[in-house]
């Protein structure tokens, strides 16, 4: 491929994602119930990001849990201290509804690395238009980044730069702060680790740092 056909390329990818981006968001927007209480699960984040937000420390009397997104949001939560209630529950849906239309970036690369781009573009789609994925992204919850965060973990697991790997064990370790469910993707990770530096005389010391990334952020958080 010429130089100007790459450059072409790209620009075609970036505008195709622009679309797709501005489209996926539209539709989560339109079916977003603004100005209507966040409930069930939606509504304990919020308690909780709210009270982050005036203490600006992990608040106890609330959820044991699953405090990643609700401390997430309480840092948006501070520079909007005026807003009303109804405001805020709508800023917490807007934030999930972003965070879910922007995971089409790294499902496209992750998905990239194993089939060609028109299936990785396929796949993008499928997943930016579920139903259940939107109905999720505009509760308000923790699915949203948890997505996020698990396909950037996946990501740099297969990605071709090795040394890259290291981000997996940053984003494993945020993805188990948002839901502790996340702390099972460790195992994956050390596996492939392992399977991808097996031929390397030294490959302990490499996993040792990973796992010292890991450790530095799941530690004082919990």
């Amino acid at each position: 491929m010429q130089k100007s056909d790459f450059v072409e390329s790209k620009k075609n990818i970036i505008i195709t994602f622009g679309l797709l981006f501005l489209l996926g968001l539209g539709i989560r927007l339109y079916f977003t119930p603004f100005h209507i209480p966040i409930s069930l699960d939606g509504i304990d984040y919020f308690a909780y990001a709210i009270a982050m937000s005036r203490e600006g420390i992990f608040p106890s009397g609330y959820i044991l849990t699953n405090f990643g997104w609700p401390s997430f949001v309480s840092i948006f939560f501070t520079f909007a201290k005026d807003a009303d209630m109804l405001t805020l529950m709508d800023l917490q849906r807007i934030l999930s509804v972003i965070i879910s239309t922007l995971t089409i970036i790294p499902i496209y690369f992750l998905t990239k690395i194993f089939f060609k781009k028109q299936i990785a573009l396929l796949a993008t789609i499928l997943f930016l238009f579920d139903p259940r994925i939107i109905q999720n992204s505009i509760a308000g919850i923790t699915d949203s980044l948890f997505i996020l965060l698990t396909v950037l973990t996946l990501l740099f697991i297969f990605y071709k730069k090795s040394s890259l790997i290291y981000l997996s064990f940053i984003f494993v370790a945020l993805a188990a702060f948002v839901r502790y469910e996340g702390i099972v993707l460790i195992i994956p990770l050390l596996v492939s680790y392992v399977l991808k530096n097996k031929q390397e005389k030294i490959p302990n010391i490499k996993l040792l740092v990973g796992i010292s990334l890991f450790l530095i952020i799941i530690i004082p958080i919990n």
